[in-house]
């Protein structure tokens, strides 16, 4: 709004188009000398790179604590925003342009001894569920705790601010009378809220900081100033505060050094509320007002959308004809003709998408929500702007280290016997763990040997927003690599993920780390009493001892607590087995399993000895899951703990007569689980299993075939067919005997079935032929 022929204020939505075409149309009727805007002013510098093409949005200013990059702020751009559009008018009409917002020098200064004075108070509730990521200004202390404009919007009847403003502002760009009225509706609802909340002291330091801002650019002698800020300042500017109540609020406040550099941003990170706290719900939307407004096709707008949502959708193989295009237009335009809106808005769009394109489902709309509505576009820096520490750090290392960026697959072998392979494994293992997987490791920890990795590396743009948001968690890639595992590890409440990130901390040489995922092991185990927890955690801990020197990292402190495991699963797995159900026996006999390898790669006697006792005891607990004995009797078998006339006589007795046919089938299942050679090799076996399937009658047998599918199922290809030529063999050396009790005939009709059971189709020249092995029938 025009105070004078002196000042012009203009209250603006950061992130709208319409405000942004707005004030350029006001600007160039005001021709100011002089352009304030509210932004940090440690980014002033940064504006010299405007006038580099390219510099493209979305970009954002980054702001942060070279000695503690945890004090941190992001001020982003779109080329729809106002603030954008203004400063480029002012670097194109040479107009002296300064950012008059409180300095994030103060803010992050007053944030960083709130957060000592915080942690100082809660050190033993460090790691609670309301801590913040490091770097991460409260966004309570970045804006109100309710945005303005959803309070304007909710006394005008609007489900919330965003659409209050679009049908307001962005969908008809008006003079300089919109920002009048946009002022005189924020200086009543402030009046308001002063009266019942207050201002708080932040917005307070910021309001003072801008009049000191504003009476500075007077006295420096410029005739014609321009003001652009968040709407809801407006009303602060135009008070009339005296100098001293100002310089008193600004007082004495804490400083800290602070470094800016441009960074790119994308349209999904525009509701990211930092630096001045607003963003935008639907940036792709607002870009398309944005283009259209400029390029003087409004009439386009509802076309040009329905025409791009139409196009994902085919992309997406729904079937969207041209004239279905043309029908949401026109129910586009009719439904905001209906409700008095100058234009179809973001609801209206909706609408006619999924009436029209989507048959009136709304799930099919979830697919252009980021394609469309929130749009995939990338911003671009120039190569001459500084870097964020963390950035620089990887550079260096990679080139130290000889490692070219490329952004197609590169294969990598590295041997971790020499210094600079293990160098580079580390970095990998490491960018790995902080979700920058610039390489894939497909080989590691078998093949040639322990000491050779194979990766495949790839440079995705991505990356580089990735490291500015990690650049929060330290200036290095170690550093930053330390503190981000530190607070996952110390948020994880279970036994087994906490011993998957000791496993990764190894190979990524980070031992202060792992000193800490120690501790967090040892702390959840003695609260624990969860024995499945238990299994799950001790393979791989076993396996971290195993391979852990081959880095030339120390595990030793891990044995102890692999002691502990071992014991505490011993004395427990008994009691703990015999309460699983069905439903959860299949999970704790692949548990089972794993922890039966995993102690035989320990190689302890006295831990394998006490193991095969607990399996002993739970094969010989009827009231266990039959699931559970049939998967001990293998286990035991297979270290020849047992013999297998042992096993011979546990299966006859679990397919006896007695047994129900289900019990029966999931016996035989934890027996068979994962492999089909016990029968293949174990020819008595194979006879009570055979026998057993032949004396079951038909109801019996369809009750079971489904379990005993499933189970052969599982059997690899080249079991399979074993199994086949077995059952082939033993079949054509009963025929050719001369036992007159066989019923060969019953033998014939029922080889269909068995088939159908190994899963193999029959063959082409028919049962007889199967049954003999020659194309002769039965003999």
């Amino acid at each position: 709004m025009l105070i004078d022929d002196k000042l012009l204020l203009l209250g603006i939505r950061h992130h709208g188009p319409g405000s942004a075409a707005s004030a350029l149309q006001a600007l160039t009727d005001f021709k100011p000398d002089c352009l304030l805007v509210e932004g940090a002013p440690e980014a002033e510098p940064l504006l010299a790179f405007m006038d580099d093409a390219r510099l493209v949005p979305p970009v954002a200013q980054l702001i942060y604590a070279p000695d503690d990059a945890r004090d941190s702020v992001f001020y982003p751009f779109t080329e729809f925003s106002p603030e954008w559009q203004a400063m480029r008018f002012a670097r194109a009409h040479g107009i002296a342009i300064r950012l008059m917002d409180l300095p994030q020098a103060h803010h992050l200064a007053l944030a960083r001894q709130d957060r000592e004075a915080a942690l100082s108070q809660t050190a033993e509730s460090e790691s609670e569920s309301g801590s913040l990521p490091e770097g991460e200004v409260p966004i309570d202390t970045l804006s109100l705790s309710q945005d303005p404009l959803d309070m304007l919007a909710s006394a005008a009847g609007f489900e919330d601010g965003e659409r209050w403003w679009e049908f307001m502002v962005e969908q008809h760009p008006q003079q300089q009378d919109v920002f009048v009225a946009i002022a005189d509706a924020m200086s009543a609802l402030r009046e308001q809220v002063e009266k019942e909340a207050g201002l708080s002291d932040r917005e307070a330091r910021r309001e003072a900081w801008m009049r000191r801002t504003l009476r500075e650019a007077q006295k420096s002698g410029y005739e014609r100033i321009a003001v652009i800020c968040g709407a809801w300042h407006v009303p602060a500017l135009l008070r009339k505060v005296p100098v001293k109540d100002d310089n008193t609020l600004l007082k004495g406040l804490p400083k800290i050094k602070l470094q800016a550099t441009w960074i790119p941003w994308t349209h999904g990170r525009i509701s990211y509320r930092s630096g001045y706290g607003a963003g935008v719900t639907s940036p792709g939307w607002y870009a398309h007002l944005w283009q259209h407004t400029q390029a003087g096709t409004r009439s386009r707008i509802t076309s040009g959308w329905l025409t791009k949502a139409a196009r994902y959708l085919r992309d997406q193989h729904y079937d969207v004809p041209p004239a279905s295009v043309i029908e949401a237009v026109r129910f586009a335009d009719t439904l905001a003709t209906l409700r008095q809106r100058p234009l179809p808005s973001l609801d209206e769009m909706n609408e006619a998408i999924q009436t029209l394109f989507c048959f009136g489902e709304s799930a099919p709309l979830v697919l252009l929500q980021k394609p469309l509505l929130i749009g995939e576009k990338l911003g671009n820096v120039p190569d001459n702007i500084p870097g964020v520490p963390l950035q620089e750090d990887l550079q260096s290392t990679q080139k130290r280290l000889r490692m070219k960026v490329s952004a197609v697959d590169t294969p990598l072998d590295l041997d971790l016997r020499n210094e600079i392979g293990l160098a580079r494994s580390t970095l990998l293992h490491q960018l790995v763990l902080l979700g920058l997987p610039w390489g894939k490791c497909v080989s590691a920890r078998g093949g040639k040997g322990t000491f050779k990795e194979q990766w495949v590396l790839q440079w995705q743009p991505e990356f580089e927003l990735r490291l500015i948001e990690l650049n929060l968690w330290g200036n290095t890639v170690s550093s930053a690599c330390q503190h981000f595992v530190a607070q996952e590890i110390a948020n994880t409440t279970e036994l087994a993920s906490v011993a998957h990130w000791i496993d990764r901390l190894l190979l990524a040489d980070l031992p202060g780390t792992i000193t800490q995922a120690i501790e967090r092991l040892q702390v959840l185990s003695a609260v624990s009493g969860d024995i499945e927890q238990l299994m799950r955690a001790l393979p791989r801990l076993i396996n971290i001892t195993r391979y852990g020197d081959v880095r030339g990292t120390h595990s030793a402190a891990l044995l102890h607590v692999v002691e502990g495991f071992c014991a505490r699963i011993m004395i427990g797995l008994v009691h703990y087995s015999r309460h699983i159900d069905e439903a959860e026996a299949a999970a704790h006999t692949s548990q089972m399993q794993a922890l039966s390898d995993a102690l035989k790669l320990l190689a302890c006697d006295d831990y394998l000895n006490d193991w095969w006792q607990c399996l002993q005891t739970l094969a010989a607990q009827e009231d266990t899951q039959p699931l559970i004995r049939g998967c001990c009797y293998r286990l035991l078998l297979n270290a020849a703990i047992i013999s297998s006339d042992e096993v011979e006589r546990a299966l006859r007795l679990a397919l006896s007569s007695a047994q129900a046919p289900l019990q029966a089938a999931q016996w035989i299942e934890g027996l068979l689980a994962g492999s089909g050679l016990l029968l293949v090799h174990d020819d008595r076996l194979w006879s009570v299993l055979n026998h057993y399937v032949c004396s079951l009658d038909e109801a019996r047998f369809l009750v079971l075939l489904p379990l005993l599918r499933r189970s052969f199922a599982n059997f690899s290809t080249g079991e399979r067919s074993q199994l086949l030529v077995k059952s082939r063999a033993l079949t054509q050396i009963a025929t050719t005997g001369s036992d007159q009790n066989f019923n060969y005939e019953g033998a014939i009709r029922a080889l269909p079935l068995l088939y159908q059971m190994i899963g193999h189709s029959l063959p082409e020249t028919g049962s007889e032929t199967a049954l003999t092995g020659t194309g002769e029938g039965v003999q």
